[in-house]
């Protein structure tokens, strides 16, 4: 059986990825800015702080793209921020035409990170269109795709199936030799097969030599190479040849006693290695254990991550979200059909601009079935229920293939919609094929969760207005035991689902507001900021809960010690910078600061905390001195800060 690989877990991508979500916005407002910063210094090349302010938007967004270790994006950024480095120094060079290559690119950029949060692969190659786009005007000495392929470089073949043994200088001088004959002869002719066959006799068996760490890897791959290039199932271009020239070069150190492999050279020849077409044995072993095939797809050099209408793309992403949180609703009773119903007009137009007929056809036909729901008989309700929620995930899909989409789907879409049409007649539904089981699968475990998250959210609601009342006049007691049960049916719910952080927080809670309903306890005000906070991250917890089920888990943690529940940015692990050797000419932008700062004390929860505690004191001055200018002065100064 073919082994199937993750590209996230490949590419040493942490596959949480919830610390974009938090930061995808600021990382869209300062990419838009920067265009339109300059698109101003089109209009108008003597206002320098345009570009220069495009520059530190863009620097911006990059920072945060290193820090969230997303290598192959933030190369992008990088080079566009090299570009507008360029046209500093040389205004003439900042022309409408370039100014779109750059806005084609971030959109591109976006449109990856949105993918990324709508679970695709992390597949860095897919942005490599407008990489090389960006390169070009940059006038970069390279440009080459398998700058944005990261595989994983600690993965070793299983030698000890391969016997070592040792090749004295004369033996490597001798196959050094052979391969320069036939190097030499097929850089003059490419397409003569004996060279191609003594290149691959001269070095198919370095990989016996028993070296360490990458070397004896890179042999073993280069063999594969040198296998797909005399069988011809891989093709030939220029920087294939200086591969070549490359591997000559590192046969030339190792005979000289150097023997380390530059981590460039090495992801060079696994570029081309996946590359290679047929099922060469040492060609299919080299793909399955690094997974080229995940990392390196076969359609990456078209253009597929923009769209004719950016716009038109975000708003359609935008009514399908909310399409299908307020379809959780309306099954589970509690929302208003009219809100969807405008949700899906919104998608309809939306889905016309781009020209995406399936798409078109869904939205239309979930419409009509949709139109009169809550009158509908019970068993043909909770049919149709099911049917539009798997719908509304498979308009999903569709999305992702934007602007392309394959004929496969629009086959699909016709079979969504007939389902849909006998769902509302009460009619006997097809089998599913395993697609659509899967889909339904899904589509009933967020129906379900819809539920769940909207029935925690009104009782965590009831809490907080309790609690209010509470913290406004510590006497007034009275609501508090009630908020026992209340507790108690959060904790079970969170608990079910295996959330046990969360469930910590809240018995802290509880706990502290136990205290609080005996009148003979006094109120203790440290604790309301505590409380507060804990509340408003669960509540945020649970809403993130409903959008996915598996991203909260690593955005939130709880401290025993403080018992503060909070949102939790700090979890990607700092590295040193990851530099690639030296090798010779051949100079790529591989080398990316992923460095995390010194970590603060000011982090936002301690700023919070710090602000909320000199508020307090401020409201404390209004209770002994009623009127007090001074303090309602600094009240109005640090309470939108704290809400900021």
């Amino acid at each position: 059986m073919a082994e199937k690989h993750d590209p996230n877990q490949l590419v040493g991508a942490a596959p949480d990825i919830a610390p974009l979500a938090w930061v995808i916005d600021e990382i869209r407002n300062s990419l838009n800015e920067a265009v339109n910063g300059l698109k101003g210094f089109v209009a108008n090349k003597q206002d320098v702080d345009q570009i220069r302010n495009a520059r530190n938007q863009i620097h911006q967004a990059n920072g945060a793209l290193q820090l969230l270790d997303l290598r192959g994006v933030a190369l992008v950024t990088e080079a566009i921020e090299h570009l507008t480095r360029r046209f500093e120094t040389d205004p003439k060079e900042c022309a409408p035409t370039p100014i779109r290559t750059i806005e084609t690119a971030l959109s591109a950029v976006m449109a990856y990170l949105e993918g990324l949060l709508s679970g695709r692969p992390n597949q860095p190659i897919r942005l490599y269109p407008y990489y090389r786009d960006v390169l070009l005007l940059n006038q970069a000495t390279r440009v080459h795709p398998a700058d944005l392929v990261f595989p994983d470089l600690s993965r070793r073949p299983a030698f000890h199936q391969i016997e070592a043994r040792n090749f004295t200088p004369r033996q490597l001088r001798d196959r050094r030799a052979r391969f320069e004959l036939g190097l030499l002869g097929f850089l003059r002719n490419s397409d003569d097969a004996a060279p191609r066959k003594r290149m691959r006799e001269a070095l198919s068996d370095l990989e016996h030599m028993p070296q360490r760490g990458l070397a004896r890897s890179f042999w073993w791959i280069a063999r594969g190479l040198l296998e797909a290039l005399e069988a011809g199932s891989v093709a030939v271009d220029v920087d294939l040849k200086r591969v070549l020239a490359r591997l000559n070069l590192q046969l030339r150190r190792m005979i000289e006693g150097g023997g380390a492999v530059a981590e460039r050279l090495m992801v060079d020849t696994l570029y081309y290695v996946g590359r290679a077409e047929g099922s060469l044995p040492r060609v299919t072993e080299v793909k399955r254990l690094y997974g080229l095939d995940a990392l390196i797809p076969a359609d990456f050099e078209r253009a597929s991550l923009t769209a004719l209408d950016a716009d038109a793309l975000r708003a359609l992403k935008e009514a399908l979200v909310q399409a299908k949180q307020l379809w959780g609703q309306v099954v589970a009773g509690a929302g208003d059909t009219s809100k969807f119903e405008h949700e899906i007009l919104l998608a309809r137009e939306t889905s016309h601009k781009l020209h995406a007929r399936p798409l078109v056809a869904t939205i239309e036909a979930i419409g009509r079935v949709t139109k009169e729901f809550p009158k509908l008989a019970p068993n043909v309700r909770e049919a149709v229920g099911l049917e539009v929620a798997s719908a509304l995930l498979f308009l999903d899909l569709g999305v992702d293939e934007l602007p392309q989409i394959e004929s496969e789907y629009e086959g699909r879409a016709l079979q969504v919609i007939d389902r849909l049409a006998k769902a509302r007649n009460g009619q006997a539904l097809p089998q599913a094929g395993p697609w659509m089981s899967e889909l339904a699968r899904r589509a009933q475990d967020r129906l379900t969760m819809g539920t769940v998250v909207a029935e925690t959210q009104a009782t965590l609601r009831d809490i907080e207005q309790r609690l209010d009342r509470f913290f406004r006049n510590p006497l007034e007691r009275t609501d508090l035991p009630a908020t026992t049960a209340m507790f108690d049916q959060v904790c079970g719910v969170l608990s079910l689902l295996g959330y046990d952080e969360p469930v910590a927080a809240l018995r802290n809670v509880q706990a502290s507001i136990a205290r609080f309903s005996d009148a003979t306890v006094a109120p203790e005000p440290d604790a309301f900021g505590r409380i507060a906070q804990n509340l408003g991250a669960i509540g945020f917890f649970v809403e993130s809960v409903g959008q996915d089920a598996d991203r909260p888990r690593g955005m939130f943690r709880y401290d025993p010690a403080t018992g503060i529940f909070s949102a939790d940015l700090g979890q990607l692990q700092g590295t040193d910078t990851v530099t690639a050797p030296a090798d010779d000419d051949f100079i790529a932008p591989r080398t990316v600061d992923i460095r995390l700062p010194t970590r603060r004390g000011d982090n936002v929860e301690s700023a919070a905390l710090k602000t909320l505690e000199a508020a307090h004191a401020q409201a404390t001055r209004l209770l002994l001195v009623a009127g007090d200018a001074r303090a309602i002065e600094e009240l109005e100064r640090l309470l939108p800060t704290l809400a900021n």
